[in-house]
């Protein structure tokens, strides 16, 4: 039986951030929570990754479910500390457009973890700023079309959410305006 992660510290406005690989999330999740003094929740599947990989295996297409399940456990352990909005690196809408990339499929149940634990607001990361090799990082091309998938999906999930793009300085500018637009 599928195990179910549902937020449940609703009083806190969660703000996800979704881009291709190289885009900025961690430092615009890391700027914006400075800004509100808050929290942010870092992207689990790197932590992840990086284990994988340690001990010379491959990320393979059922680790999707683990890496949607730790993710949804870093945030239940940073909701507690937020101070009324939480930034959260990624969310299980990345993990279904990676899956689609990497496998050209992806678990239905991805679907359930997206409808039972939407953002608030969502903050797309036009990739517009210069890709920097990291070892986890290979689709450099790659990038325009995931921005694509990831717009695609927000709009059949029928969400909340602005697209962020240029200079760093203008990317927390637009965020914070976008966040301000949005608590209203």
């Amino acid at each position: 039986m599928e195990k179910e992660f549902k937020q449940t510290k609703r009083t806190v406005t969660k703000v996800v951030i979704l881009g291709a690989e190289s885009s900025g999330k961690s430092t615009l999740a890391k700027l914006l929570a400075t800004n509100y003094n808050t929290v942010w929740v870092d992207e689990f599947l790197r932590e992840f990754a990086t284990q994988v990989y340690a001990n010379n295996k491959e990320l393979v297409y059922t680790d999707n479910i683990k890496i949607i399940e730790g993710q949804l456990n870093l945030e239940k352990k940073q909701i507690k500390k937020a101070n009324k909005i939480m930034f959260c690196d990624t969310d299980a809408i990345q993990t279904l457009i990676y899956s689609d990339l990497y496998y050209a499929k992806h678990q239905p149940e991805i679907i359930n973890y997206i409808n039972n634990n939407k953002a608030h607001l969502y903050l797309l990361l036009y990739p517009d700023v210069a890709w920097e090799p990291d070892p986890l990082r290979d689709k450099p091309n790659q990038r325009l079309k995931v921005f694509q998938n990831l717009e695609n999906k927000l709009i059949d999930f029928n969400v909340n959410y602005k697209i962020i793009n240029g200079s760093l300085n203008s990317r927390l500018s637009k965020s914070i305006k976008a966040i301000s637009t949005y608590i209203k």
